[in-house]
């Protein structure tokens, strides 16, 4: 059954008195609208223009001084953390926009200026420093777009943005769901989690940018694949970086694969992995400039981090081995092979494992042991950032257990950096050689690397080393991996 609708139309309600392996169309327009529960097999494709949004527009304003007001449709929603420093107030759920763009919230009428508006709570009004005449002023409000239990629904070709969802909730949100399919979708401008995953869930191009705490979530998510998706600027809001914001978090689940994806300037990390993660593939892709970690491996199990490009992470700052392009902590029987990693200038590291007592998962105790960092490029812009294996916890013996460092080439601006940890402290690479590098290399570029990253588009994958590049163009591997 084939089935038109239009923003006119009482469109959750159609769907769900829809029978099962239905397909919907949805016409062109803005889809004001609560949260849609499909039944099984069922479809929904957007055409061009079509946009689920939860949030309504605010009309009826008045002069109030300097200032503009206008009353909130219902009561404040619940404000929900945990945030970062400094960040309190991105835990209110409801975002305003202005002819699209986000208005950052702020604490007090005094601090009213363009792009920022404020939340009496005597009053129950919005209050702007601008006219608002002629905008479209709109505040979020519904808690999700999309989600349920259903088996094999297909979602493509839809804008879905400002909703109020709640940190770990996703605009689409099928953790009860299994076997969806998300097709090409744009997915922004929601408070908490753009998508959140079930089992064997497949995302498939599109975009999930801007999103106040996370890109891409999902716990138990077996068997799921994130592939060819473009993932930026998530976490507006200041949720606490640590303990799950950024890009992709996914937690305890198996057989996940994260493939092919432009992964940027999310504040947190890139692609991460947390908690009883088993089977975990990283291929193939591009992440570049996040203010934490790249990719990270975190308190879980087998994995392999494979063909990535991983470019200037750790955004935030430069600390002992961590953010890091690649990170690998508490971890065990994960492969790090054939990435392009580049250290940027006073931020981040380069490839890192780290230690420390954090107890023990379904598989055993999450130790740091049996991995294994080979046929790497990872180049250093400046003097700083370590790559190697740290630990303050049972140093002696963590510090034999059999981690291995083959067959890695280091570019580094001078013969006498101290870029090499090996559990007590950092090392020059003479210190090193023999010891746990077997096989490995260091170029010195004696007069630094003079390339200006900022002036090179990182998707122009020719520049890279041939052996590290993921894919010849008939699609198969090149060199050791």
């Amino acid at each position: 059954m084939d089935i038109p609708l239009d923003p006119s139309q009482n469109v959750p309600a159609i769907i769900r008195a829809s029978p099962a392996g239905s397909v919907f169309r949805f016409k062109p327009g803005v889809y004001r609208l609560g949260s849609i529960i499909p039944r099984d097999g069922q479809t929904l494709v957007g055409e061009t223009g079509a946009v689920l949004s939860g949030s309504v527009v605010l009309g009826r304003w008045r002069r109030s001084g300097v200032a503009w007001r206008a009353r909130l449709p219902a009561r404040a929603l619940a404000p929900t953390g945990p945030m970062g420093p400094g960040a309190e107030l991105g835990a209110f759920r409801e975002d305003l926009f202005v002819d699209n763009l986000l208005y950052r919230r702020v604490a007090s009428p005094g601090e009213i200026k363009p792009g920022t508006w404020f939340y009496d709570a005597q009053s129950h009004e919005a209050v702007l420093g601008i006219d608002p005449s002629g905008r479209t002023i709109e505040i979020g409000r519904e808690g999700m777009a999309i989600g349920g239990d259903a088996e094999n629904v297909s979602i493509q070709n839809l804008t879905i943005e400002k909703y109020a969802t709640a940190p770990q909730i996703g605009a689409v949100h099928g953790h009860a769901g299994r076997n969806w399919t998300l097709t090409n979708l744009v997915v922004r401008w929601n408070h908490g989690a753009g998508l959140n995953l079930g089992q064997g869930f497949v995302v498939r191009g599109g975009r999930v940018y801007e999103n106040g705490q996370l890109g891409i979530g999902g716990g138990s998510a077996h068997g799921a694949t994130i592939n060819g998706v473009e993932i930026s600027g998530n976490n507006y809001a200041g949720y606490d970086v640590y303990w799950e914001a950024g890009g992709v978090k996914i937690a305890a689940s198996r057989d996940v694969t994260m493939a092919g994806n432009y992964v940027h300037h999310n504040n947190g990390v890139g692609l991460w992995g947390d908690i009883d993660m088993i089977g975990t593939r990283y291929e193939g892709n591009l992440v570049v400039e996040n203010a934490q970690s790249g990719i990270m491996h975190e308190i879980s199990y087998h994995a392999v981090i494979e063909g990535n490009v991983v470019l200037r992470n750790g955004q935030g700052g430069r600390d002992h081995l961590t953010p890091s392009q690649i990170l690998v902590q508490n971890s065990q029987n994960v492969r790090v092979r054939c990435n392009y990693v580049e250290v940027g200038i006073r931020v981040g590291n380069g490839i890192t494992m780290v230690y420390d007592d954090r107890g023990r998962g379904v598989l055993g105790p999450w130790d740091t042991r049996n991995n294994i960092i080979s046929h790497n490029t990872i180049v250093h812009l400046d003097s700083g950032g370590i790559n190697g294996f740290t630990t303050a916890f049972n140093k002696a013996v963590a510090l034999q257990w059999p981690n291995r460092w083959e067959n890695n080439e280091y570019v580094v601006p001078t013969i006498s950096g101290m870029h090499w940890e090996l559990g007590e402290g950092a090392r020059s690479w003479k210190d090193v050689v023999g010891h746990s590098e077997n096989g490995s290399r260091m170029l010195v570029q004696r007069r630094g690397i003079t390339r200006d990253p900022r002036s090179v588009d990182p998707r122009v994958w020719s520049e890279l080393p041939e052996r590290v590049a993921p894919v010849t163009a008939g699609g198969q591997r090149r060199g050791p991996c």
